[in-house]
């Protein structure tokens, strides 16, 4: 148990560890009773770890246990508890799917009625080798979010996370911009991992966003293989000394990501709350490259804004904010007015270009499947080139596969 301040009082929070097991129904029962637990110590806001209601790395067996989220029992559960408790209840997260193929790593804030009143899809999967032989590819099984959201308790803004994505510090960023006083980073951290940089970086995100930091964390060693948690505290409500204010209650926010470039070809991410915000500040100069400082950015080819996964059951959805109409491209300048240096620099980008799609053993339309069979480790890394359809890019991207378009030359490179 740990206070944060208020306005005008404390709130107790209770963040519970757990260590889920591959059956929903007994860690359903662990849950409640560590509830139970949490609001008879007098806990007003309760938070449960990430995978409350599965731990299972095996892909079979996960998609054999999951359920929809309005079939989700789980969910069901958690919502009677609220209510009967007159809590504040945040569920780390929960496992749901939502396709044949695909389950979200969903985070849930309940309210003390037992409405969920923000839903959040984990951004950042855990794709990862580890030195010990251990292999993690979140992306096969879970579809990973595209909006971050915050939303109002009584004692201030909460922005929610998700285990892995608290080594993204542009996402903390924008919460705290948002005006979140509290950031939730529920999570399942391995062991080796956990050791090494969960305390640090949780730590580092308080004090660089001068926020209270609410993290429940799963603990010891599960019955899915190769799946350890840290078996050291779970629990740390860390603060930088961030000031709260009283907000409505129950009122959810969300902001959208967009891959950027600027113009030495610099890519990185930034959040804005929705397309009119980020017209406006690219317009007065607010919008700067984290590498080189430059203000003339624009948004990444191949890197489309994707709306909310996952339509909310029990509130309205959102309205998507409409997508800026793209702007028209720049002609080419007329040949007969280039330099001899111009001339000479576009014929040779010509001839890379030639090389590159013509010329390479690496290169061609299986693109996105060598991209794919790379990620998740059946051929060695190595640099491939080539085009993907529209889909195809979008269908990488939901995959969490990194990949790079090819310039867009104008047509006398072409």
């Amino acid at each position: 148990m740990t206070e944060a301040p208020r306005n005008k009082a404390n709130f107790r929070v209770g963040l519970i560890q757990m260590r889920s097991g591959r059956a929903p129904q007994q860690n359903i029962d662990a849950a409640a009773k560590l509830i139970d637990e949490a609001k008879a110590a007098g806990a007003d806001y309760v938070q449960t770890p990430e995978m409350t209601n599965i731990m299972e790395v095996r892909r079979e067996s996960l998609f054999a246990a999951l359920v929809p989220e309005e079939a989700d029992a789980s969910l069901a559960a958690f919502r009677d508890t609220a209510r009967r408790h007159q809590l504040w209840l945040h569920v780390g997260s929960l496992a749901v799917k939502v396709s044949p193929e695909k389950a979200a790593n969903r985070s849930f804030l309940i309210d003390p009625k037992g409405e969920v009143v923000a839903r959040y899809d984990k951004i950042h999967m855990f794709d990862v080798d580890l030195a010990d032989g251990e292999t993690y590819r979140e992306s096969r099984s879970y579809r990973p979010g595209e909006t971050a959201v915050t939303a109002d308790l009584p004692w201030g803004r909460l922005g929610l996370t998700v285990c892995y994505d608290l080594r993204f510090p542009a996402l903390y960023r924008a919460l705290a911009e948002a005006g979140s006083s509290f950031l939730a980073i529920p999570a399942a951290f391995t062991r080796q991992t956990g050791e090494a940089h969960w305390h640090v970086l949780m730590r580092a995100r308080a004090i660089e966003n001068t926020c209270y930091v609410l993290a429940a964390a799963q603990g010891g060693k599960h019955e899915s293989p190769h799946s350890l948690a840290p078996a050291w505290t779970a629990l740390r409500g860390d603060n930088a000394g961030g000031g709260t204010g009283a907000s409505a209650r129950g009122r959810e926010n969300v902001m959208i990501r967009y891959t950027l470039v600027c113009e030495r070809q610099h890519n990185f991410e930034s959040w804005f709350a929705n397309s009119a915000a980020y017209d406006k500040q690219v317009k007065r100069g607010l919008v700067g490259c984290p590498v080189c400082g430059s203000i003339k950015v624009e948004k990444a080819i191949m890197a489309p804004r994707l709306g909310r996964s996952g339509k909310p059951i029990d509130m309205p959805q959102a309205p998507k904010a409409p997508a800026p109409a793209a702007a028209p491209a720049e002609a080419p300048a007329p040949v007969a007015m280039m330099s001899p240096q111009e001339r000479e620099f576009r014929g040779k980008l010509k001839e890379l270009r030639d090389h590159l799609t013509r010329n390479a053993e690496n290169v061609g339309r299986k693109f996105p499947e060598e991209a794919r069979r790379m990620h998740y480790g059946e051929i060695d890394h190595r640099s491939i080139y080539g085009e993907a359809s529209p889909q195809e890019a979008k269908d990488l991207h939901e995959e969490g596969i990194e990949f790079h378009p090819l310039p867009v030359l104008p047509d006398e490179r072409n």
